[in-house]
């Protein structure tokens, strides 16, 4: 596995539409480089840890207000805007800590690809069927519940006699779900 680097060098630069009262590290520090009502330039901007495990930060200068993701700030600082409207900035350190905001830990990926990217080095974010934690089913159910099926049992009573709804039992009819179990 490769590991992503901290960079070397602290560079900052300005955060966009708010020039002037923010910059950003390729760190991932947040400062104020003017000082502004009681904020001394050279404060750091403290942000808060969300429970998804992202630093979210309050900007505001006059009257723009936002709440921003810290990961957000810096992708758009040094990888530049968006490369289109469905792209998201993915973290690309495999060890899922999200408050690693550096640049090098940074890409824009698609959607898809960054939702692929996430179940490949974060698997166990993204449990499905019967290895999810919450699931009504279990590995040894399925085999019953698809030989049931095929001997033309309706599926709303194998949803009842298991304690699910109809609609589990039909995405498990057509492979949607529990597709790895035999």
């Amino acid at each position: 596995m490769s590991r992503i680097l901290k960079p070397k060098v602290e560079e900052w630069r300005p955060v966009r539409r708010f020039e002037g009262v923010y910059e950003i590290s390729n760190w991932g520090r947040l400062r104020r480089p003017v000082t502004v009502r009681g904020h001394h330039a050279g404060d750091f901007v403290r942000g808060s840890l969300r429970s998804d495990g992202y630093i979210n930060v309050a900007l505001a200068w006059r009257v723009l207000r936002r709440q921003v993701l810290l990961h957000q700030i810096v992708a758009e600082a040094f990888l530049g805007p968006r490369p289109a409207p469905n792209m998201q900035v993915n973290h690309r350190h495999k060890d899922g800590n999200r408050a690693r905001c550096w640049s090098t830990n940074l890409e824009y990926l698609s959607s898809g690809a960054n939702n692929a990217d996430q179940r490949r080095h974060r698997p166990s974010r993204y449990a499905t069927g019967a290895a999810h934690p919450k699931t009504k089913l279990k590995a040894d159910h399925i085999p019953k519940i698809r030989r049931m099926i095929q001997a033309g049992e309706r599926l709303q009573a194998i949803a009842d006699l298991f304690g699910v709804g109809y609609g589990t039992i039909h995405a498990v009819k057509f492979g949607r779900t529990h597709k790895g179990v035999a």
